[in-house]
């Protein structure tokens, strides 16, 4: 492996000799030099390619997609970059593309650049797992890797020794706005008393609700990514899962892991490596990522400060040190060599001329097709649009005769809401009333006399409504509230 250097709190990161050290930025130039961009910076893109393009083709038509259909401003510049996945039955590349603003690059490590000289890797977080399998061969499983952190989360997956998926979800800043509590604090809860109830004071009971509710949309997400992919990769189910988390375990995650339909036995073990804790595992891996990257078969790579070549692999120098050679052997063609020299060097620049007109050119044409296409979609919006306003005077006169039973039907349901209110003494927050179908009660009731929200439910069963539900049920202090779903 390459001596590699982690860019860490304005600093270099290496880890020598089982232990972590840190040096100045100046000092880069020895080492391999890599950066990691958070995950939320990217934007992501699912296509497929067919299996017939060359690597030169692809990246072609991927950053053509990108532009087309993937949101990116023509106006801007992106580097973008991509994990091809051959899928042999469908004769297609399932493609995983990622781009992100040259802006927010410079503006991110443009400072750190200019005392280094270069950065020559800049990755994404969710690739560092490759770096467990690169010195062993590819085992036979699958693996979940779950990173929870202050700015980013995700969920990851790895099949034999390969990443196949990356997911997204809610970090831990995102979470403390929606709790209401600090960072800090949050982390706390998540490692002391993770996601069980029986964990938490009755006080604590509106942070729990919270907690629960949103890991649990959290996992969904990671398994929906997981079942997209199950049909391209055979993935029967999860062997490992691993929590990439600085505060350690989350008591409770496996529970939602199962309840959002994860299939394996979502054994929930701490990322460790080499014995480290889980962030300075992943640190670890981070840096054993950048050592190993000419080792690595999947690959990404956003960065625009690439370490300048040798003085010696420039040609015009090259063409200068022959020549100045071959004086000192012969002492003869000096005129002619460097004659080449001039000549290469011109062909050179008439390249980077060109090559400058294509792009500029490039940028031209898809702000063109930009405009092309709003004006289709204007054109189609107003066709549209048409359409349905014949539709709807249609709709109109078809319906006139069901108004007044309409009318009926909900003047009753809102009667019977009102009787059941009044004969159990329950006070209302809310009354929403969806057409004929439905309509939601939010009560408010004692928290000694929550037994009326049952018999208001039943008095409404024996009245008709066989579909009653509740959805939302909180406490505070002495008040118990409970959201009713009627419908009919």
């Amino acid at each position: 492996m390459n001596q590699a250097a982690l860019v860490y709190e304005n600093s270099l990161l290496l880890y020598e000799n089982g232990k972590f050290e840190r040096i100045p930025l100046k000092n880069a130039s020895k080492y391999r030099v890599g950066a990691l961009i958070n995950s939320k910076s990217l934007i992501a893109m699912t296509m497929k390619l067919p299996l017939s393009l060359t690597k030169e083709q692809l990246d072609i038509q991927v950053e053509l997609k990108m532009y087309q259909e993937g949101g990116l401003d023509a106006n801007r510049d992106y580097v973008v970059d991509y994990v091809a996945f051959p899928v042999q039955h469908e004769n297609n590349y399932l493609i995983e593309a990622y781009a992100v603003e040259q802006k927010l690059l410079t503006d991110n490590f443009g400072d750190i650049a200019k005392k280094t000289g270069f950065i020559d890797i800049i990755f994404p977080r969710f690739l560092i797992y490759k770096a467990l399998y690169v010195a062993h061969s590819s085992p036979s499983q699958t693996d979940l890797f779950v990173h929870i952190g202050e700015s980013e989360a995700y969920g990851t997956l790895y099949k034999d020794g390969e990443y196949v998926a990356f997911r997204s979800i809610e970090s831990l800043s995102e979470l403390s706005k929606k709790c209401g509590i600090e960072i800090a604090k949050l982390k706390e809860y998540l490692s002391q008393k993770g996601l069980k109830m029986e964990n938490y004071a009755p006080e604590e009971m509106n942070i729990f609700d919270v907690l629960q509710e949103r890991f649990y949309k959290n996992m969904e997400k990671i398994v929906y990514a997981i079942n997209y992919k199950r049909s391209y990769f055979g993935i029967d189910q999860i062997d490992n899962v691993y929590l990439d988390f600085d505060g350690g375990e989350i008591d409770g995650l496996e529970a939602l892991l199962i309840a959002a339909g994860l299939q394996g036995e979502a054994n929930v073990k701490p990322l460790q490596y080499q014995g480290l804790e889980p962030k300075e595992s992943a640190l670890l891996l981070a840096i054993e990522y950048i050592g190993t990257y000419n080792e690595q078969d999947q690959v990404l790579n956003f960065t625009i400060f690439e370490r300048k070549k040798p003085i010696y692999t420039y040609r015009s120098l090259q063409v200068g040190a022959l020549l100045l050679l071959l004086v000192l052997l012969y002492g003869a063609g000096a005129g002619y060599l460097e004659y080449q020299k001039m000549q290469y060097e011109e062909i050179l620049q008439q390249k980077k001329a060109q090559l400058a007109r294509v792009r500029k050119k490039n940028r031209a044409l898809m702000t063109q097709l930009k405009k092309i296409q709003q004006q289709k979609r204007k054109a189609l919006k107003k066709k549209e649009l048409a359409l349905a306003q014949k539709e709807l005077a249609q709709l109109t006169l078809d319906a006139i005769p069901m108004i007044e039973a309409s009318k009926q039907e909900r003047q009753k349901m809102m009667n019977d809401i009102v009787e059941a209110l009044y004969k159990y003494r329950l006070t209302t927050k809310d009354i929403d009333q969806n057409g004929t179908t439905s309509i939601k009660v939010d009560l408010v009731s004692k928290y000694d006399q929550r037994q009326k929200i049952g018999k208001f439910i039943n008095y409404l069963l024996q009245k008709g409504y066989k579909n009653i539900t509740t959805k939302e049920i909180t406490r505070e202090e002495n008040f118990y509230e409970s959201l009713v779903e009627v419908r009919q």
